[in-house]
């Protein structure tokens, strides 16, 4: 799946998972010190692999959390719990804020794709 620069955020369909994981996203408009924000959700796919298309949010049974953020330099680690007995197809959105001395693409003249 790839990224454009100029669109700090994003969604992406991990496929179905239960109990905790630990999802990497790499993404070159996030580096260490950038602030990220992270959703995740239970999801109804337009397509269940990897990477496919996030269908409609579902707000199930299943509790679906977020344990912990980590950004590193091209990309960024979050560590997501799913309370089910069964796999469920699972989405996380991203929003990134770059650090204070990094170019933000939205603040020199790029249009975001959103």
């Amino acid at each position: 799946m790839e990224i454009r620069r100029e669109r700090l955020v994003t969604s992406r369909l991990w496929g179905n998972w239960r109990g905790q994981v630990k999802l990497n996203l790499d993404w070159d408009v996030i580096r260490y010190n950038s602030r990220v924000l992270v959703s995740a959700c239970e999801t109804k796919p337009q397509d269940t692999s990897v990477g496919g298309r996030v269908g409609e949010p579902v707000l199930g049974a299943a509790r679906v959390t977020v344990h912990n953020v980590a950004a590193h330099d091209g990309g960024v680690t979050v560590w997501v719990e799913i309370a089910w007995d069964s796999p469920l197809p699972l989405a996380v959105s991203y929003f990134a804020i770059p650090s204070a001395g990094q170019r933000s693409p939205l603040l020199h003249g790029a249009r975001p794709a959103w």
